[in-house]
């Protein structure tokens, strides 16, 4: 029988896959930096799934800018 905390490292394991998958179908893995750095961590039977602080923009974008001009 498989023990909830080998279930959640394969559930996080699956997830960081597919989110490097994802990353490198959108053209999003240039130095492969920001994919290197997704990790999941089972601690106290909870799954944590982290990467760099701007992995979260590269999934849903971010909001226009306005521009500078004088």
């Amino acid at each position: 029988m498989i023990t909830i905390k080998e279930a959640l490292q394969k559930f996080g394991n699956d997830s960081v896959d597919i989110i490097r998958s994802n990353m490198s179908r959108a053209g999003q893995n240039a130095t492969g930096e920001t994919s290197n750095s997704l990790e999941s961590t089972v601690k106290n039977d909870r799954l944590q799934v982290s990467g760099a602080a701007h992995i979260y923009t590269l999934e849903t974008g971010r909001k226009p800018r306005e521009s500078s001009q004088t």
